[in-house]
């Protein structure tokens, strides 16, 4: 752990989220004050054996060398610096050459393809672009046809992806972005033309074809749909066919990572090749030759998944480590994970922001720091020591005691074989469980409460899992379906009884960056506190829990205070929320209330940071009244607030009285002017919900800035948030 690489990797990262966050178009800057600290630290390194100082001065000069070495890294690898990238002609584009990067998806109406761009025609002409962007084809014969290297011509208009506009919504935008991908479009039925097909030719080509291969067989064998959508998961990375009720039991049970090919799958088919090559020694030649067929296996495994980028990840990451087992009988496998995240962050400093890639290194770190310290705890007894302790109480017996003792003792061996390794499983899915738990909490805000049950009864069997899995395609698909079956019926039947439990999965957890980044100084805290047995490591970790507690229990109280209310941007169906304290009115139209998802991707995670616990829904045709909030007909009061809901079949309803409001919300396209919805309302400000058509919203607009009324726009302002007063 004293290696210069682990003391590297952790500024490197900085360096580049830095970037992340803060770019600059002038990519030299740094450079240069990058050598320039460079030659300050080796005259630093030249000055310590003379002066002490040097050797602080070095190490502060190191660590920003590392800084600027990944903010410069990341830097170079921004698409966006060159000028021959797409997002600078976009505008006047009316066609362009692509060619399709990987393989298609298909959904339920359309074909998504991701693509790289060649050529792209303005006014001007054609030109050589570059860039990655996302296609939707319309769903035709056509389309179906479409594979990994087709060069299309495309017709059509490139759209940037917007930000989302409401708070706290999953921004898609940055997602992509953090992949080099800006911009989106849809394709219809006659407005592209494949000018070449793929050759079939290459290493991905091959890949593709492979994993193809696999699932056909899979989808040809005598498995049921859900053994089937399991089994491509499980071996291939091919999750589309999984339906939402098996991830929730997986999510439940803690167990998702055995869905995806990942770590725990690459880690598996290392140590079976372990296994299978007992016969060798342990002497330097015969490492490296176990070392190469392990390496061997593992990318041929990463080939058949189709070179899953998770796979991909996984296998440099073991590659590494078996490489050092192959030339140091006491590798240091903290050094083997630095560099092997050192390299792909060289290769993808983006690589950072995928949370595959910080779940995978967050659990092997756990796992390695806090190894040590289980081997110290006491372990169960062998059959041995029973014996021994036993003997020295009642000394020795007859000759028939002692046959049953020798019974007794194989007995024991087996029974202390299997509890030993439960154990073992219960430590590794401890200590993985701990260092990812910030992660979860922070991305999912979900914690499921039982998962040392599913992990210690699944876990220690998905080597046998995947190995029935692999027998099954080797057979094509006519032999081991039936093992296969009972095994995953196995599985299912844990993972129904854990999801039964009471409190199986804790969801809508609040947690947010500052929690997250005091959770993790803990951790690391009391991971050097256990791994170098250093006490001021634990001083920090405790004083950093205290931090978080009270940053948890300031968080608390500031919710339980709050007011206020919201007015989403929902697409075509209307949708507004009250919020008092950690109670939540949601009022909707029918057909979203109904719909969870929908409601759950534009308003869960704004829900979540407002710690709502309970939610009343109240359906917008539907009067209401409670003693904080009530509604009739189109019209809605709480707290100081008085709001109109005015809709294409309510506009004329009212009565000729000057009602007296602080809002008014248009929804549904009321061909009203504002005219006359100033000779019948008083109020403060008009809200143009986004069920509205974009033309007669910006009619509203004009109208309002010509009179002078406040007014909110939610195509073009995104959700209407305010406070109530008290």
């Amino acid at each position: 752990m004293n290696s210069a690489i682990v003391k590297w990797i952790l500024p490197f990262v900085l360096g580049i989220i830095i970037e992340g966050a803060y770019p600059t178009e002038y990519e030299v800057v740094p450079l240069i004050i990058c050598s320039v600290l460079a030659v300050g630290a080796w005259i630093c390194v030249q000055m310590s054996y003379r002066y002490k100082a040097a050797r602080h001065i070095y190490l502060i000069l190191f660590i920003a060398i590392a800084v600027l070495f990944g903010y410069t890294i990341s830097l170079l690898h921004s698409p966006l610096r060159c000028k021959a990238h797409y997002t600078y002609s976009m505008s006047n584009a009316d066609m362009y050459e692509v060619m399709i990067n990987e393989k298609p998806s298909h959904t339920a109406k359309s074909i998504k393809a991701t693509a790289n761009m060649l050529m792209i025609h303005t006014p001007e002409g054609w030109n050589k672009t570059e860039g990655k962007v996302i296609l939707y084809f319309q769903k035709d014969s056509l389309a179906k046809t479409l594979q990994y290297g087709d060069k299309i011509v495309v017709q059509s208009k490139l759209r940037n992806v917007e930000p989302p506009s409401n708070p706290y919504e999953f921004d898609y935008s940055d997602y992509l972005a953090k992949r080099h991908i800006y911009a989106t479009a849809y394709i219809k039925s006659g407005h592209y033309t494949i000018i070449e097909k793929s050759s079939q030719k290459g290493v991905m080509a091959f890949a593709y074809k492979l994993r193809d291969m696999m699932v056909g067989i899979i989808n040809s064998s005598s498995l049921s749909e859900q053994e089937k959508s399991i089994a491509s998961a499980m071996l291939l990375g091919w999750d589309e066919n999984i339906d939402n009720e098996t991830l929730q039991k997986f999510s439940n049970g803690g167990i998702s990572h055995i869905l995806c090919v990942s770590g725990l799958h690459l880690g598996i088919i290392s140590i079976l090749v372990s296994y299978c090559l007992f016969f060798l020694s342990n002497s330097k030649k015969h490492r490296i030759i176990k070392g190469c067929i392990r390496i061997l296996v593992l990318w041929l495994f990463v080939m058949i998944t189709g070179m899953a980028p998770s796979a991909m990840r996984a296998a440099t990451m073991f590659t590494l480590i078996v490489i050092g087992e192959m030339f140091f009988e006491r590798a240091d496998v903290f050094s083997n994970v630095a560099t092997s995240a050192f390299i792909l962050l060289l290769i993808n400093p983006n690589y950072i922001y995928d949370v595959g890639f910080q779940l995978s290194y967050s659990a092997v770190i756990g796992i390695v720091a806090l190894k040590p310290f289980f081997d110290t705890l006491p372990t169960i007894p062998t059959p041995k020591e029973r014996e021994k302790w036993h003997y020295n109480k009642y000394g020795n017996r007859t000759l028939v005691f002692t046959f049953f003792l020798y019974i007794r003792k194989k007995i024991c061996n087996v029974t202390h074989l299997i509890a030993s390794k439960i154990l073992s499983f219960a430590y590794v899915s401890l200590s993985a469980q701990l260092f990812t738990t910030p992660f979860v909490l922070y991305y999912f805000h979900q914690f499921p409460l039982y998962f040392l049950i599913a992990n210690v009864a699944i876990i220690p069997f998905s080597g046998i899992l995947l190995a029935t899995a692999i027998l099954v395609i080797i057979s094509g698909g006519k032999a081991f379906t039936t093992v296969f079956s009972i095994e995953i019926k196995g599985v299912n039947y844990v993972l129904d009884w854990v999801s039964k439990l009471p409190s199986a999965n804790i969801s809508d957890i609040y947690f947010d960056t500052t929690m997250f980044c005091l959770s993790l100084v803990a951790i690391v805290c009391l991971m050097l506190a256990i791994g170098r047995r250093w006490k001021p490591y634990l001083f920090i970790s405790i004083a950093t829990m205290i931090v978080l507690l009270g940053y948890i229990i300031t968080i608390s109280w500031t919710s339980v205070q709050q007011s206020k209310w919201i007015v989403y941007d929902s697409g075509k169906d209307f949708a507004m929320e009250i919020f008092d304290g950690n109670t939540s009115y949601f009022v909707a139209d029918s057909c979203l209330i109904d719909n969870h998802e929908q409601v759950k991707y534009f308003a869960g995670n704004y829900r979540i940071n407002n710690c709502t616990q309970k939610t009343t829904n109240i359906y917008l045709t539907n009067d209401y009244s409670s003693n904080k909030v009530f509604k009739r007909n189109s019209f809605i009061a709480f707290s100081n607030c008085k709001i109109a809901v005015i809709n294409k079949n309510n506009y004329k309803q009212h009565s000729t009285q000057k009602l007296n409001l602080t809002h008014i919300i248009l929804t549904n396209n009321p061909y009203i002017s504002i005219c006359k919805l100033r000779q019948q309302f008083d109020f403060d400000t008009l809200i143009i919900a986004s069920t509205n058509y974009r033309s007669l919203s910006y009619k509203w607009t004009c109208e309002c800035d010509s009179l002078g009324i406040p007014y909110h726009d939610i195509h073009t302002q995104g959700a209407y948030v305010a406070n109530i007063g008290k």
